[in-house]
């Protein structure tokens, strides 16, 4: 409701929070160690074709989970290079409000965690153990709350099953009737 019907507005904030995003993901590869061109890749290829609509598509939730996702990468990165309790903190609250831009998000949780571990791993040149235990404690409390949102969303909220999204169960019929068409 902030920019009402506002297309031009609209265009600016999503032009804005595409700006933010890709320019975190660039910072993530250059802080993980990439090169230059790869750091520029990143966010052109992750964002090219289909999921392009995130940021064309005005209103979507992806549109503010992207550039907490960008954040959350860049502290990680940041966390394995100097570790602190602030840094730990960030991470953690970013995540949260990734879980709370949109469910779909909430599975994204374990595998940034698992990606700030490897991060941490390929910073420092150290064992996957030590990378875990420098991300235990975030990792955990994340993992903690996307499991506890996935139970509640099952079990209190309720689900419709996958229908909304195209997916009515599994049928071989039709699936072996387009691999051979």
């Amino acid at each position: 409701k902030l920019f009402g019907t506002d297309f031009f507005l609209w265009g600016i904030y999503g032009f804005f929070l595409a700006t933010v995003a890709s320019s975190c993901f660039a910072a993530f590869m250059l802080l993980s160690g990439f090169s230059f061109i790869e750091a520029l890749l990143f966010p052109f290829l992750l964002f090219l074709g289909f999921q392009s609509g995130v940021w064309w598509r005005f209103g979507t939730a992806e549109t503010i989970g992207m550039p907490l996702l960008s954040f959350m990468l860049v502290v990680s990165a940041i966390a394995a290079k100097r570790p602190s309790v602030v840094l730990d903190a960030l991470f953690v609250i970013f995540g949260i409000m990734l879980m709370l831009s949109k469910e779909a998000f909430i599975l994204f949780i374990p595998a940034v965690v698992f990606l700030r571990i490897w991060t941490h791993r390929m910073i420092n040149n150290s064992g996957w153990a030590s990378a875990a235990m420098s991300s235990l404690v975030p990792g955990l409390v994340l993992i903690f709350l996307a499991a506890s949102d996935i139970i509640f969303i099952k079990f209190f909220v309720g689900t419709t099953g996958m229908g909304y999204a195209g997916y009515e169960g599994f049928n071989a019929g039709p699936f072996l009737t387009a691999l051979i068409n």
